[in-house]
C-alpha cells in the first residue's frame, strides 16, 4: 500500500508543521519503529484532518501493526475525503479486502478505474478477485492490460499466466510463459511456471527434461504453486505433491480440476493419456498413490478392468507407504459384553444429510446385539453435532485433530470386530485406517469399482451392482444384500411453501433438475440431457449453484449443443439464515439442507448422471415424488442408480442405453401411461415410504447386521472370508 504524497490537487494542502510531522513518521516507519511512527502520523491527522496523505500515512502503518480493522474503520469516516483520490480508493479497496469486506474492495476498485482506466493497481488487484470468483474473462482482460502498461514488470507476466492457467486456456498460459521465460531466464517463479506448463499441454518429456533442470530457487518456489492448484488431491485427503513431481502426475492434476468445473475441452485427450498410464501400471514394480486417478476416471469412459487397475496400482503404493504392523489376529477374543463392536468413520458433522442418515442408521440398530463406535472427521467439532449420537452409540471420538497413526492407536482401544469406513471418496476418508489392523474384518462400502483390494475381507453389494455373471470373490469377496446395498435413510423434510416463483422458475416449465456435484457431471450424461432439451421446446435443464466459471462452462457446452443459454437454468442462492442467539452449528446445516430440499421439490423431473449415479440426491428425489431414470451401466457406480429405482419398485425407469434413457424422460414429460404410472407409485412412496424396499429402513439394517454377523462369525471359527448373498 502506498503513503506516498497524494496527487489529489482539490484537498487542503498540508501546513509545515503537517509536512514536517509526515516526514519524521515516514523515517521512522523506515526503520520499523511503527508504533513511535504512527503517533507521527495521527499528530499530522489531528493537525490537517482533510490531509489525505495523513490518512494514507496512519492505514499504512496500521495495517503493519495487524490492525485491519482500525484501518478501516479510519478510512470508511473519512470516504468523503477521499473519494476522488485514485491512490487512496485503491488503498480503501486493499484495506476492505483485509476485513473481508470482499463486495465493498471490488467496489472500491471499480471506481478507481472509472476515475482512472489504467490505474496498474486497481486494474491488478480486482484481477486477482475476479480469479476468487472464477470470472476468468474479466480477470484475463485485466490482467493482459496490466502487461501492456508495465510491460517489464516479469510479476505481472506470472499473475497473467496464472489466470490462464486457473481457467485452463493452457495453450495460452504456456504461450505467454515461454516468450517470459525467453525474456527473463533467471526468474524463478517463470521458470517453474514453464516447466509446468509443458506439463499441463500434455508435452510430457518436455517437461520432465526441464523440471529436472529446475533452479534451486525454483525448486523452493514449486511445492507453494502446487498447494495453490492441487485441489484433486486436496479433496481426496492425500498428501502433497512432492517436489520435483512427474510431469504426468502434474497433467492429471491440472486436467481432474478442470473437470471439477465442468471443462471438457481437454476431455480426448485425458482419457487416452489415462489409459496409457494404466496400461503401462501393469508392468510398473511399485504403485502410485492413485486415489484421485481412481475416483476422476469414473467420469471417463474406461472399462471396469481399467478402473480396477487403478484401485490395484493405489493399494500397491499405500502397503510400500504404510506397510502392514503385525498380521491380524486368525482368532478373535470376543467382547465380555458379548456383542459385535462396529466401528464407522464419518465424514464432517457439519454435512446435516450425513448427520440425519447416520442417526437413523443408529436409531434401527439392534443394540442387544451391536455396539457402534463413531469416528467423525468434522473440522471444527461443536457438541450440538454429537449430542443425538452420543446417547444411540458406545463413543464419539472427533478424529479431525488426529494423525491416522494416532487414529489408528486410538481405534484399536475399542477392540472393533468389524470396521465400516462411511466416507470413502470424500476429503475426509482416510484409506490408511483399515491398514493398520483396527478390527479383524474391514468392509469396503460402495467402492464404486468393484475389485477390493487385499486389506478388505469384504465389499458390500447387491444383485444389480454384482451381477451373478461376474466372480464375486475375484473381486473381493462380495457380500450380496437383499433388494439394494444402498442405505436410503434421510427423512429430512424440505422447507414447507417454497414456490417455482421463489426459485426462479416458470410454471409453465418442464424443469429437469441435474442436482450433482460439478464433478459428477460428465460429456455424456450432458450430451443426452441436451438432446432431452432439443426434443422438448418447454424444457429446462436447472442446476445448482456453481461458480461462475462451472456456469460459463457448461453455458458454453450448451451452445456446442445448439441449445440456447436460456434453457440453462441455475439455483439461487439460499435466503439469509435468520438471526439470532439460539442458532446454533446444527441448525445452520438442517437450515440449507431443507432448503436444498425444497428447491429439488420444485423440479420436475431428476436428472442422474449416467457414469457416476448421484445416490442420496436420487433417494432424496424420489420420496419427494420427484421421478427420474438411469441407464445400467457396467461398473458399481454406474448401476447403483439401477438398484435404487428397483428397491423403489421403479423398474420402467431403468434403461439398457443412453438413447432409451432420452427416449424414456421425453415419453414422460408428454404424459400418458408411463407419466401416470410412475406417479402413481411415487404417491404410494410418499404417503407410506416403507412400503418399498428401498425406504424399508428397519429391514436395511437387518440386513446389514447379519452381513457383519456372518462375517464374525467366520472370524471367529477361523474361516477365509469368501462371498455370500443375505
Amino acid at each position: 500500500m502506498s503513503n506516498s504524497p497524494s496527487s489529489n490537487t482539490g484537498a487542503q494542502q498540508p501546513t509545515h508543521d503537517v509536512s514536517a510531522l509526515l516526514n519524521a513518521g515516514a523515517a521512522l516507519h523506515a526503520q520499523h519503529q511503527l508504533e513511535q511512527a504512527l503517533m507521527q502520523f495521527e499528530r499530522a491527522l489531528a493537525a490537517d484532518p482533510s490531509s489525505v496523505n495523513a490518512i494514507n500515512a496512519c492505514v499504512a502503518v496500521l495495517l503493519d501493526l495487524d490492525r485491519p480493522r482500525a484501518a478501516f474503520d479510519l478510512m470508511r469516516s473519512n470516504l468523503l475525503a477521499l473519494a476522488t483520490d485514485v491512490d487512496s480508493l485503491c488503498n480503501w479497496a486493499i484495506v476492505c479486502e483485509s476485513v473481508g469486506e470482499r463486495s465493498r474492495a471490488d467496489a472500491a476498485y471499480e471506481q478507481v478505474l472509472s476515475l482512472q482506466p489504467n490505474h496498474l493497481r486497481a486494474l491488478n488487484n480486482s484481477a486477482l478477485n475476479a480469479m476468487v470468483r472464477h470470472e476468468w474473462p474479466l480477470a484475463i482482460q485485466r490482467l493482459e492490460r496490466c502487461c501492456q502498461l508495465a510491460p517489464d514488470d516479469p510479476a505481472l507476466l506470472v499473475n497473467l499466466v496464472d489466470g490462464l492457467t486457473a481457467a485452463h486456456e493452457s495453450e495460452e498460459a504456456l504461450k505467454a510463459v515461454a516468450q517470459g521465460h525467453s525474456r527473463w531466464p533467471n526468474n524463478p517463479d517463470l521458470e517453474l511456471r514453464y516447466a509446468i506448463q509443458l506439463a499441463f499441454n500434455g508435452r510430457l518429456h518436455e517437461s520432465d527434461a526441464a523440471i529436472a533442470r529446475l533452479s534451486h530457487a525454483a525448486q523452493t518456489r514449486l511445492q507453494h504453486y502446487l498447494s495453490s492448484m492441487s485441489e484433486a488431491a486436496a479433496r481426496l485427503g492425500r498428501a502433497a505433491v512432492q517436489s520435483l513431481p512427474a510431469a504426468q502426475e502434474l497433467y492429471f492434476i491440472h486436467q481432474f480440476s478442470a473437470l471439477g468445473h465442468c471443462d471438457w475441452r481437454d476431455y480426448p485427450r485425458l482419457v487416452s493419456m489415462i489409459r496409457q498410464a494404466i496400461q503401462s501400471s501393469y508392468t510398473e514394480e511399485r504403485g502410485r498413490d492413485w486415489r484421485d486417478v481412481q475416483f476422476y476416471a469414473l467420469m471417463l469412459p474406461l472399462e471396469e478392468e481399467e478402473q480396477c487397475q487403478c484401485v490395484r496400482h493405489t493399494y500397491r503404493n499405500i502397503v510400500d507407504k504404510f506397510p502392514l504392523r503385525s498380521a491380524p489376529t486368525k482368532t478373535h477374543t470376543p467382547s465380555l459384553d458379548g456383542k459385535i463392536h462396529v466401528g464407522l468413520t464419518l465424514q464432517s458433522l457439519h454435512d446435516a444429510r450425513h448427520r440425519n442418515a447416520i442417526e437413523n442408521w443408529l436409531t434401527h440398530a439392534d443394540r442387544d446385539r451391536f455396539s457402534y463406535h463413531l469416528y467423525a472427521n468434522t473440522p471444527l467439532p461443536q457438541v450440538d453435532l454429537t449430542d443425538r449420537l452420543i446417547s444411540l452409540s458406545e463413543s464419539v471420538v472427533e478424529i479431525n485433530h488426529l494423525s491416522v497413526g494416532d487414529t489408528i492407536k486410538r481405534m484399536r482401544l475399542d477392540r472393533l470386530d468389524v470396521y465400516l469406513d462411511t466416507a470413502f471418496y470424500t476429503p475426509w476418508c482416510r484409506a490408511e485406517i483399515p491398514y493398520g489392523n483396527v478390527a479383524p474384518i474391514n468392509i469396503r462400502m460402495q467402492s464404486w469399482q468393484r475389485w477390493n483390494s487385499g486389506v478388505y475381507q469384504y465389499v458390500l453389494g447387491d444383485a444389480i451392482t454384482h451381477p451373478d455373471e461376474i466372480d464375486r470373490n475375484y473381486l473381493g469377496p462380495t457380500v450380496r444384500l437383499p433388494e439394494t446395498c444402498w442405505l436410503a435413510l434421510n427423512d429430512d423434510q424440505p422447507i414447507a411453501g417454497v414456490t417455482r416463483k421463489e426459485v426462479g422458475l416458470a410454471d409453465d416449465a418442464i424443469v429437469f433438475a441435474a442436482f450433482s456435484a460439478p464433478i459428477g457431471i460428465d460429456p455424456q450424461s450432458f450430451s443426452a440431457w441436451m438432446a432431452i432439451l432439443k426434443s422438448l421446446p418447454d424444457a429446462i435443464v436447472w442446476f445448482p449453484l456453481f461458480d461462475l466459471g462451472t456456469r460459463a462452462n457448461l453455458l458454453r457446452e450448451a451452445r456446442l449443443h445448439g441449445v440456447a443459454a436460456s434453457r440453462i437454468a441455475f439455483c439461487p442462492s439460499p435466503p439469509t439464515l435468520p438471526q439470532g442467539d439460539s442458532i446454533n452449528a446444527r441448525q445452520s446445516s438442517e437450515y440449507h439442507r431443507a432448503w436444498h430440499l425444497a428447491q429439488l421439490k420444485c423440479a420436475d423431473f431428476f436428472l442422474d448422471p449416467l457414469r457416476f449415479g448421484s445416490n442420496y440426491t436420487l433417494c432424496d428425489a424420489l420420496r419427494l415424488g420427484v421421478p427420474s431414470a438411469t441407464v445400467m451401466g457396467n461398473n458399481l457406480a454406474s448401476r447403483l442408480g439401477a438398484s435404487i429405482l428397483r428397491a423403489a419398485h421403479l423398474d420402467t425407469a431403468v434403461l439398457a442405453s443412453t438413447e432409451e434413457y432420452v427416449s424414456w424422460a421425453c415419453e414422460w414429460a408428454r404424459g400418458g401411461k408411463l407419466a401416470d404410472s410412475v406417479s402413481s407409485q411415487l404417491s404410494k412412496i410418499q404417503n407410506d415410504p416403507q412400503c418399498v424396499p428401498l425406504y424399508n429402513a428397519s429391514a436395511r439394517i437387518k440386513s446389514w447386521e447379519q452381513a457383519m454377523e456372518k462375517m464374525a462369525e467366520k472370524s471367529r471359527n477361523n474361516l477365509a472370508p469368501e462371498a455370500f448373498d443375505i
